[in-house]
């Protein structure tokens, strides 16, 4: 089960999401960049479950938000209700060998176009370069062809 907190909209425009150094060691000094220093953290563990609702597994996750992004993966998150709560779980897709990565593909929908994607590194014979689904195309795409 992938465990987290779930939050609203509201919570991914406050500052606990956007500086979380602040709320993770207290800091308070007025020269420290705190949006600065979220912009280059590579760990969020946040996940998308319905529009409006998130999981974010940064504080009181497991090693669930672990897993990785795979373009071939051989696990799918699944979600449910249990007791009207949202539950979301990680399920093989195919059969896995004993020491393989658990990956699923993250399939971020996106409106952004081709220059601003997450570049994917999974390797996989069909990579589509990044974790994002659904890309535009770039205006310089547009313009030749």
């Amino acid at each position: 089960e992938y465990v987290g907190v779930l939050q609203d909209e509201s919570y991914l425009k406050s500052r606990e999401f956007l500086y979380p150094q602040r709320f993770d060691t207290g800091h308070a000094d007025a020269s420290y960049d705190e949006k600065e220093v979220y912009m280059h953290s590579q760990h969020k563990y946040i996940m998308h479950l319905e529009p409006g609702l998130y999981l974010d597994a940064r504080y009181k996750g497991n090693e669930m938000r672990f897993a990785n992004h795979s373009c071939a993966p051989n696990c799918k998150m699944d979600r449910w209700k249990v007791k009207s709560k949202t539950r979301v779980g990680l399920y093989a897709i195919q059969d896995i060998k004993e020491g393989d990565e658990l990956c699923f593909d993250y399939a971020w929908k996106s409106v952004a176009k081709k220059e601003y994607l997450t570049k994917c590194y999974c390797g996989s014979p069909n990579c589509r370069g990044s974790l994002e689904v659904g890309v535009r195309e770039s205006s310089d795409d547009n313009e030749n062809g």
